[in-house]
Protein backbone atom coordinates (compact mmCIF):
# COMPACT_ATOMS: atom_id res chain seq x y z
CA UNK A 1 0.00 0.00 0.00
CA UNK A 2 2.55 2.11 0.66
CA UNK A 3 4.58 1.63 -2.47
CA UNK A 4 1.21 2.46 -4.27
CA UNK A 5 1.29 5.62 -2.15
CA UNK A 6 4.26 6.69 -3.31
CA UNK A 7 3.84 6.03 -6.40
CA UNK A 8 0.29 8.12 -7.13
CA UNK A 9 2.76 10.73 -5.49
CA UNK A 10 5.15 10.90 -7.94
CA UNK A 11 3.01 10.41 -10.34
CA UNK A 12 0.99 13.61 -9.60
CA UNK A 13 4.26 15.43 -9.32
CA UNK A 14 5.27 14.88 -12.49
CA UNK A 15 2.08 15.49 -13.70
CA UNK A 16 1.74 19.35 -12.06
CA UNK A 17 6.05 19.57 -13.06
CA UNK A 18 5.01 18.69 -17.02
CA UNK A 19 2.19 20.97 -16.68
CA UNK A 20 3.11 24.02 -15.60
CA UNK A 21 3.71 26.88 -17.37
CA UNK A 22 7.13 27.98 -18.64
CA UNK A 23 8.14 30.72 -16.66
CA UNK A 24 7.91 34.20 -18.88
CA UNK A 25 11.42 35.98 -19.34
CA UNK A 26 12.87 39.35 -21.00
CA UNK A 27 14.37 37.05 -24.05
CA UNK A 28 10.82 36.19 -24.99
CA UNK A 29 9.76 39.34 -26.05
CA UNK A 30 10.83 41.97 -28.41
CA UNK A 31 10.07 45.61 -29.13
CA UNK A 32 9.85 46.32 -32.37
CA UNK A 33 10.61 49.81 -33.53
CA UNK A 34 10.14 51.30 -36.95
CA UNK A 35 13.58 51.97 -38.32
CA UNK A 36 13.38 56.13 -38.54
CA UNK A 37 12.64 57.81 -35.83
CA UNK A 38 12.73 61.07 -36.86
CA UNK A 39 9.10 62.48 -36.30
CA UNK A 40 7.93 65.73 -36.49
CA UNK A 41 6.21 67.29 -33.27
CA UNK A 42 3.38 64.93 -32.15
CA UNK A 43 3.62 62.62 -35.10
CA UNK A 44 3.08 58.95 -34.20
CA UNK A 45 4.39 55.66 -35.74
CA UNK A 46 3.24 52.30 -34.48
CA UNK A 47 5.37 49.56 -32.47
CA UNK A 48 4.84 46.37 -32.14
CA UNK A 49 5.36 43.41 -29.40
CA UNK A 50 6.90 39.94 -30.71
CA UNK A 51 7.39 36.80 -28.50
CA UNK A 52 5.79 33.68 -27.07
CA UNK A 53 3.34 34.94 -24.57
CA UNK A 54 0.33 33.05 -23.46
CA UNK A 55 -3.26 34.30 -25.53
CA UNK A 56 -4.34 35.26 -22.02
CA UNK A 57 -1.50 37.69 -21.05
CA UNK A 58 -1.72 41.09 -19.57
CA UNK A 59 0.29 43.77 -21.53
CA UNK A 60 0.95 47.65 -20.42
CA UNK A 61 3.27 49.70 -22.77
CA UNK A 62 4.83 52.99 -21.07
CA UNK A 63 6.77 55.60 -22.14
CA UNK A 64 8.82 58.62 -20.09
CA UNK A 65 7.80 61.40 -22.67
CA UNK A 66 5.01 61.93 -25.38
CA UNK A 67 2.21 59.68 -25.31
CA UNK A 68 1.40 55.93 -26.14
CA UNK A 69 -1.76 53.63 -26.65
CA UNK A 70 -2.73 50.08 -27.13
CA UNK A 71 -3.63 48.68 -30.57
CA UNK A 72 -5.07 45.56 -31.39
CA UNK A 73 -2.68 42.31 -32.12
CA UNK A 74 0.28 43.28 -29.61
CA UNK A 75 0.42 46.93 -31.35
CA UNK A 76 0.81 49.97 -29.48
CA UNK A 77 0.90 54.05 -31.13
CA UNK A 78 3.42 55.87 -29.94
CA UNK A 79 2.96 59.80 -30.51
CA UNK A 80 6.23 61.69 -30.06
CA UNK A 81 6.69 64.78 -27.66
CA UNK A 82 6.99 68.16 -28.74
CA UNK A 83 10.59 68.01 -27.83
CA UNK A 84 13.91 66.56 -29.16
CA UNK A 85 15.52 63.63 -27.28
CA UNK A 86 15.51 60.05 -26.33
CA UNK A 87 12.71 58.71 -25.16
CA UNK A 88 12.39 55.51 -23.31
CA UNK A 89 9.67 52.47 -24.64
CA UNK A 90 8.53 50.27 -22.34
CA UNK A 91 6.40 47.26 -21.84
CA UNK A 92 5.28 45.02 -18.83
CA UNK A 93 3.94 41.75 -19.89
CA UNK A 94 2.04 39.78 -17.30
CA UNK A 95 1.10 35.75 -17.44
CA UNK A 96 1.04 32.64 -15.03
CA UNK A 97 1.52 35.18 -11.84
CA UNK A 98 4.71 36.51 -13.44
CA UNK A 99 5.45 39.59 -15.05
CA UNK A 100 8.56 40.77 -16.85
CA UNK A 101 9.59 44.22 -18.26
CA UNK A 102 11.77 45.41 -21.39
CA UNK A 103 12.79 48.28 -22.50
CA UNK A 104 13.70 50.11 -25.75
CA UNK A 105 14.88 53.53 -26.58
CA UNK A 106 14.02 55.50 -29.78
CA UNK A 107 15.73 58.82 -30.55
CA UNK A 108 13.60 61.69 -31.78
CA UNK A 109 14.84 63.99 -34.12
CA UNK A 110 12.81 66.68 -35.47
CA UNK A 111 13.41 68.25 -38.96
CA UNK A 112 14.61 71.81 -39.10
CA UNK A 113 11.44 73.77 -40.95
CA UNK A 114 13.98 76.95 -40.46
CA UNK A 115 14.22 78.92 -43.72
CA UNK A 116 18.13 79.96 -44.13
CA UNK A 117 18.60 83.79 -44.72
CA UNK A 118 19.81 84.74 -48.06
CA UNK A 119 22.59 87.20 -47.56
CA UNK A 120 23.06 90.20 -49.97
CA UNK A 121 25.46 92.35 -50.85
CA UNK A 122 24.77 95.75 -51.34
CA UNK A 123 27.91 97.45 -51.77
CA UNK A 124 29.13 95.43 -54.84
CA UNK A 125 30.52 97.06 -57.73
CA UNK A 126 29.54 96.83 -61.35
CA UNK A 127 33.03 95.07 -62.44
CA UNK A 128 31.58 92.13 -60.42
CA UNK A 129 30.03 89.42 -61.14
CA UNK A 130 26.24 89.08 -60.43
CA UNK A 131 25.49 86.50 -58.08
CA UNK A 132 22.14 84.21 -58.80
CA UNK A 133 21.25 82.37 -56.18
CA UNK A 134 21.40 78.38 -56.54
CA UNK A 135 17.86 77.10 -57.39
CA UNK A 136 17.13 73.51 -55.10
CA UNK A 137 15.34 70.65 -57.43
CA UNK A 138 13.49 68.46 -55.92
CA UNK A 139 14.20 64.92 -57.26
CA UNK A 140 11.43 62.83 -57.08
CA UNK A 141 12.02 59.15 -56.06
CA UNK A 142 10.76 55.86 -58.04
CA UNK A 143 7.71 54.33 -56.56
CA UNK A 144 8.91 52.23 -53.36
CA UNK A 145 7.33 48.67 -53.16
CA UNK A 146 9.18 47.63 -50.43
CA UNK A 147 8.78 48.00 -46.87
CA UNK A 148 12.27 47.47 -45.03
CA UNK A 149 12.39 51.27 -44.35
CA UNK A 150 10.13 51.23 -42.14
CA UNK A 151 7.67 52.68 -43.98
CA UNK A 152 4.37 51.54 -46.53
CA UNK A 153 4.47 54.33 -48.85
CA UNK A 154 1.44 55.74 -50.27
CA UNK A 155 2.13 53.95 -53.36
CA UNK A 156 0.35 50.90 -51.99
CA UNK A 157 -3.46 50.98 -51.12
CA UNK A 158 -5.90 50.04 -49.16
CA UNK A 159 -8.24 47.66 -50.52
CA UNK A 160 -11.25 47.09 -50.50
CA UNK A 161 -11.09 50.44 -50.55
CA UNK A 162 -13.67 53.92 -51.50
CA UNK A 163 -12.55 54.54 -55.11
CA UNK A 164 -13.83 58.15 -54.32
CA UNK A 165 -10.68 58.59 -51.97
CA UNK A 166 -8.06 57.40 -53.33
CA UNK A 167 -5.28 60.13 -54.95
CA UNK A 168 -4.19 60.49 -58.26
CA UNK A 169 -0.80 61.60 -57.45
CA UNK A 170 0.96 59.56 -54.66
CA UNK A 171 3.24 61.91 -52.42
CA UNK A 172 6.56 60.82 -50.01
CA UNK A 173 4.37 59.24 -46.63
CA UNK A 174 3.98 56.53 -44.88
CA UNK A 175 0.58 54.72 -44.33
CA UNK A 176 -0.63 53.55 -41.02
CA UNK A 177 -2.21 49.97 -41.35
CA UNK A 178 -1.81 48.79 -38.02
CA UNK A 179 -4.83 48.40 -37.29
CA UNK A 180 -5.10 46.03 -40.02
CA UNK A 181 -2.71 44.09 -38.64
CA UNK A 182 0.28 45.38 -40.73
CA UNK A 183 3.34 47.42 -39.60
CA UNK A 184 6.17 47.69 -41.93
CA UNK A 185 9.65 47.36 -39.87
CA UNK A 186 13.39 46.53 -41.06
CA UNK A 187 12.80 43.25 -41.90
CA UNK A 188 9.78 43.62 -44.32
CA UNK A 189 5.90 44.03 -43.79
CA UNK A 190 4.91 41.95 -40.79
CA UNK A 191 1.29 40.96 -40.67
CA UNK A 192 -0.37 39.22 -37.59
CA UNK A 193 -4.14 39.17 -37.20
CA UNK A 194 -5.16 36.46 -34.17
CA UNK A 195 -8.71 35.59 -33.92
CA UNK A 196 -10.80 38.57 -35.11
CA UNK A 197 -14.33 38.54 -33.50
CA UNK A 198 -15.63 38.43 -37.58
CA UNK A 199 -14.25 37.43 -40.62
CA UNK A 200 -11.56 39.82 -41.68
CA UNK A 201 -10.58 40.81 -45.85
CA UNK A 202 -7.83 43.28 -46.27
CA UNK A 203 -4.97 44.18 -48.61
CA UNK A 204 -2.95 46.43 -50.58
CA UNK A 205 -2.84 47.07 -54.02
CA UNK A 206 -0.18 48.94 -56.26
CA UNK A 207 -0.18 49.90 -59.91
CA UNK A 208 2.59 47.83 -61.92
CA UNK A 209 4.24 48.63 -65.44
CA UNK A 210 2.48 48.81 -68.42
CA UNK A 211 5.33 47.29 -70.35
CA UNK A 212 7.05 44.00 -69.77
CA UNK A 213 7.53 43.65 -65.55
CA UNK A 214 9.60 41.57 -62.99
CA UNK A 215 8.04 40.83 -59.95
CA UNK A 216 10.03 39.20 -56.89
CA UNK A 217 8.53 38.32 -54.26
CA UNK A 218 9.95 36.92 -50.45
CA UNK A 219 7.73 35.99 -47.91
CA UNK A 220 7.87 34.09 -44.78
CA UNK A 221 4.25 32.28 -43.04
CA UNK A 222 4.99 31.60 -39.37
CA UNK A 223 0.85 30.45 -38.81
CA UNK A 224 -1.36 29.65 -41.08
CA UNK A 225 -5.02 28.38 -39.09
CA UNK A 226 -8.65 28.59 -39.33
CA UNK A 227 -10.83 27.81 -36.65
CA UNK A 228 -13.98 27.22 -38.30
CA UNK A 229 -15.12 23.92 -39.80
CA UNK A 230 -16.25 25.28 -43.28
CA UNK A 231 -14.04 28.22 -43.53
CA UNK A 232 -10.59 28.94 -44.24
CA UNK A 233 -7.91 30.93 -43.73
CA UNK A 234 -6.44 32.54 -46.65
CA UNK A 235 -3.41 34.47 -47.63
CA UNK A 236 -3.23 35.48 -51.15
CA UNK A 237 -1.63 37.76 -53.72
CA UNK A 238 -1.53 37.67 -57.41
CA UNK A 239 -2.97 40.59 -60.25
CA UNK A 240 -6.23 42.36 -59.89
CA UNK A 241 -8.48 45.27 -61.89
CA UNK A 242 -7.97 47.70 -59.24
CA UNK A 243 -11.33 49.90 -60.48
CA UNK A 244 -13.31 46.96 -58.95
CA UNK A 245 -13.70 46.36 -55.65
CA UNK A 246 -13.97 43.05 -55.54
CA UNK A 247 -11.52 39.91 -55.94
CA UNK A 248 -11.31 39.71 -59.41
CA UNK A 249 -8.18 38.77 -61.73
CA UNK A 250 -5.55 35.34 -61.12
CA UNK A 251 -4.07 34.51 -57.53
CA UNK A 252 -1.93 32.62 -55.91
CA UNK A 253 -3.73 31.30 -52.06
CA UNK A 254 -2.06 30.06 -49.54
CA UNK A 255 -4.78 28.57 -47.29
CA UNK A 256 -5.55 26.52 -44.14
CA UNK A 257 -8.48 24.47 -44.33
CA UNK A 258 -10.34 22.41 -41.88
CA UNK A 259 -7.84 21.87 -38.69
CA UNK A 260 -7.06 18.31 -39.24
CA UNK A 261 -5.83 19.54 -42.98
CA UNK A 262 -2.12 21.14 -43.82
CA UNK A 263 -2.52 24.14 -45.62
CA UNK A 264 -2.18 24.05 -49.44
CA UNK A 265 -1.33 26.51 -52.54
CA UNK A 266 -3.57 27.29 -55.11
CA UNK A 267 -4.12 29.09 -58.32
CA UNK A 268 -7.50 30.19 -59.24
CA UNK A 269 -8.73 32.95 -61.71
CA UNK A 270 -11.27 35.39 -60.21
CA UNK A 271 -12.74 35.92 -63.88
CA UNK A 272 -16.01 34.70 -66.07
CA UNK A 273 -13.80 31.20 -66.73
CA UNK A 274 -11.96 30.83 -63.93
CA UNK A 275 -10.72 28.00 -62.81
CA UNK A 276 -9.11 26.75 -59.36
CA UNK A 277 -6.09 24.16 -59.31
CA UNK A 278 -4.45 23.48 -56.24
CA UNK A 279 -1.14 22.89 -56.82
CA UNK A 280 0.56 21.56 -53.36
CA UNK A 281 -1.25 19.68 -50.75
CA UNK A 282 1.54 20.53 -48.28
CA UNK A 283 3.23 24.28 -47.40
CA UNK A 284 6.91 24.12 -44.96
CA UNK A 285 6.08 27.33 -43.18
CA UNK A 286 10.19 26.81 -42.02
CA UNK A 287 11.29 28.16 -44.84
CA UNK A 288 11.32 31.23 -47.35
CA UNK A 289 9.04 30.89 -50.22
CA UNK A 290 10.09 33.23 -53.48
CA UNK A 291 7.67 33.77 -56.25
CA UNK A 292 8.22 35.32 -59.25
CA UNK A 293 6.00 37.14 -61.59
CA UNK A 294 6.85 37.34 -65.39
CA UNK A 295 4.40 39.55 -67.19
CA UNK A 296 4.36 40.83 -71.14
CA UNK A 297 1.46 42.28 -73.15
CA UNK A 298 -0.47 38.75 -73.88
CA UNK A 299 0.33 36.74 -70.62
CA UNK A 300 2.34 36.36 -67.66
CA UNK A 301 3.76 33.43 -65.50
CA UNK A 302 4.52 32.23 -61.98
CA UNK A 303 7.52 30.74 -60.69
CA UNK A 304 6.94 29.41 -56.65
CA UNK A 305 10.17 28.02 -54.76
CA UNK A 306 9.95 27.21 -51.08
CA UNK A 307 7.26 24.92 -51.37
CA UNK A 308 8.62 21.75 -51.93
CA UNK A 309 12.08 19.91 -53.08
CA UNK A 310 11.31 21.58 -56.64
CA UNK A 311 10.25 25.13 -57.92
CA UNK A 312 6.94 25.26 -59.45
CA UNK A 313 5.97 26.72 -62.50
CA UNK A 314 2.72 28.06 -63.79
CA UNK A 315 2.87 29.66 -67.87
CA UNK A 316 1.21 30.88 -70.24
CA UNK A 317 -1.32 32.98 -68.26
CA UNK A 318 -3.51 34.91 -70.78
CA UNK A 319 -2.88 38.52 -69.85
CA UNK A 320 -5.38 41.38 -69.76
CA UNK A 321 -4.18 45.43 -69.40
CA UNK A 322 -6.95 46.04 -67.33
CA UNK A 323 -5.36 43.73 -64.43
CA UNK A 324 -3.14 47.04 -63.51
CA UNK A 325 -2.37 46.24 -60.12
CA UNK A 326 -0.29 44.06 -57.51
CA UNK A 327 -2.54 43.09 -54.53
CA UNK A 328 -0.90 41.17 -51.07
CA UNK A 329 -4.19 40.54 -49.07
CA UNK A 330 -5.56 37.87 -46.76
CA UNK A 331 -9.15 36.75 -45.55
CA UNK A 332 -9.29 34.93 -41.61
CA UNK A 333 -12.82 33.95 -40.60
CA UNK A 334 -13.83 34.22 -37.00
CA UNK A 335 -11.43 33.04 -34.35
CA UNK A 336 -8.54 32.16 -36.40
CA UNK A 337 -4.75 33.43 -37.07
CA UNK A 338 -2.27 34.79 -40.03
CA UNK A 339 0.92 35.01 -38.94
CA UNK A 340 3.84 36.11 -41.16
CA UNK A 341 6.28 38.62 -43.02
CA UNK A 342 6.77 39.47 -46.52
CA UNK A 343 10.28 40.45 -46.16
CA UNK A 344 10.93 41.88 -49.97
CA UNK A 345 8.71 42.94 -53.47
CA UNK A 346 10.73 43.80 -56.28
CA UNK A 347 9.10 45.04 -59.86
CA UNK A 348 11.57 45.86 -62.04
CA UNK A 349 11.00 46.61 -66.14
CA UNK A 350 12.69 45.77 -69.33
CA UNK A 351 12.14 47.33 -72.60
Amino acid sequence: MKRISRFLILTISLFLTTCAPSPLSTSDITITLPVKCQLEPSQSVTVALDGNMPSDATIEWAVDRGSISRLENNMAKFTAPDQPGPVSISVKVTANGETVTKTETCTIDFHSTNTPQLGINTETSQSDPVQTPEIQIDIIDEPSYDFKNGCISEFWREWPANQASIQNSPVSTCEDFSNNGLIATSEGLKIFVKEPKDEVMFGLTTKIPEKNTHIAIQLRINELSTNRLEEATDLFLGLIDSTLNTLNGKFLIFRAYQLDYPPALIYREFTESGQVKHISSTIDISKDISIIIEKDPLSFSLIITGISGKSIEITDIPYDSKWDSLIIGYKIPAGSTFSGMIKDVQVSTEN
